[in-house]
């Protein structure tokens, strides 16, 4: 999507996995008082990670974004990239971070977030439910003998169950 403010005394920014008929939590990429674009939770946290994007919004100009959230086993990974509307997009992530709190956040819903002063706009919103994009799965042996990893390969698409075996060298 894109958005955008009309004065840096206010704040903008889009919500993922929100909460909030039931409870008043979610993820949310904003810039507020004119800092950067960065992942901010609410009702919930951020235990890790990369949270800001190093772009601060100029008033009146589009910015465009890109989020993900990733709802695992253990983990909710959230994704972000902002950047100004005339220019390519970022190649790399800027936010990468992650929550493992009790807390956490594994699903919900989309949404808009405004505060303060000035104008603030959405457009070109487009949300893709992507839960089955594929996952890695990286193993790390420590000292001699492997896992066999069923199926094997790196990546499988969520939801795949994977089994794994150590085999210890004598």
């Amino acid at each position: 999507g894109r958005m955008r403010i009309s004065d840096l005394a206010g704040g903008v920014g889009v919500t993922v996995f929100s909460q909030y008929d039931d409870r008043d939590a979610y993820y949310r990429l904003r810039s507020f008082d004119g800092g950067p674009f960065h992942l901010s939770p609410h009702g919930t946290s951020i235990t890790s990670g990369t949270t800001s994007t190093g772009v601060s919004p100029v008033p009146g100009k589009w910015y465009q974004f890109r989020v993900e959230a990733h709802g695992t086993g253990s983990e909710t990974l959230i994704r972000a990239r902002v950047w100004l509307d005339t220019e390519p997009e970022p190649t790399t992530w800027q936010v990468e971070a992650g929550d493992s709190s009790a807390a956490r956040l594994t699903a919900g819903t989309v949404g808009a977030w405004a505060t303060g002063d000035g104008v603030k706009a959405w457009d070109d919103l487009v949300v893709t439910y992507i839960e089955n994009d594929p996952f890695q799965l990286v193993t790390d042996v420590v000292g001699a003998g492997s896992v066999v990893v069923d199926p094997s390969g790196p990546d499988h698409a969520r939801g795949t169950a994977v089994s794994l075996e150590a085999i210890a060298e004598p």
